[in-house]
């Protein structure tokens, strides 16, 4: 048995265990490798949970789901292992300049 002194989990082997959170930079740079041209800000509790604000012209004339889905799969198999939880705003350039007015 592995011990998590966090929270007093006990898991049956080491691959059991969840693996670290990631830096919210490193997600920002997957995010921003993947989508050509988008510009990604990532905050964190800390614990795995994160938010990312997207902002891409790939999103042009896209709903929300397939929005997501090009960020989901920029992080691959990370979300639900190193990305506990991830919330997900996209926007295309000009929706974003429209939010902040």
């Amino acid at each position: 048995m592995y011990a998590n002194p966090l929270w007093g989990l006990d898991y049956a082997t080491r691959e059991d265990m969840p693996t670290a959170p990631m830096a919210p930079e490193d997600i920002k740079n997957l995010i921003e490798q993947s989508l050509a041209g988008a510009q990604a800000r990532v905050t964190t509790d800390g614990l795995g949970h994160y938010e990312a604000v997207v902002i891409s012209n790939l999103f042009a004339g896209k709903r929300s789901v397939p929005r997501h889905q090009m960020v989901y799969a920029a992080l691959g198999q990370r979300v639900g292992n190193e990305i506990h939880a991830l919330a997900v705003k996209t926007f295309t350039p000009e929706e974003w300049a429209d939010a902040l007015s």
